[in-house]
């Protein structure tokens, strides 16, 4: 079964008041979002259909700098390549 995306505009518009460990991992150009970037939120590991798309990371960067409490964490070696970064 294929989940459809849901893509919002900005962070207030998420419900995450159910979610335990809400993070949003940020991908450049992946796959289904080719030349874009893409802040998908995961719960835990898990990743959902909720995605914040964007022309560039500093973009998205902004949305979290300036709307929440988050703090970016850099991609790690062995992560995949067109991983960002993670808020969390």
């Amino acid at each position: 079964m294929i989940i459809k995306d849901r893509t919002v505009e900005h962070i207030e518009q998420i419900d995450m008041r159910g979610l335990k460990f809400p993070t949003f991992a940020v991908y450049q150009s992946p796959k289904d979002y080719h030349g874009k970037c893409v802040a998908r939120l995961f719960e835990g590991e898990r990743p959902t259909n909720i995605v914040i798309i964007r022309r560039r990371a500093h973009e998205i960067h902004q949305i979290f700098k300036n709307e929440t409490r988050m703090m970016f964490l850099p991609k790690l070696p062995g992560d995949p390549e067109n991983l960002v970064g993670v808020w969390m």
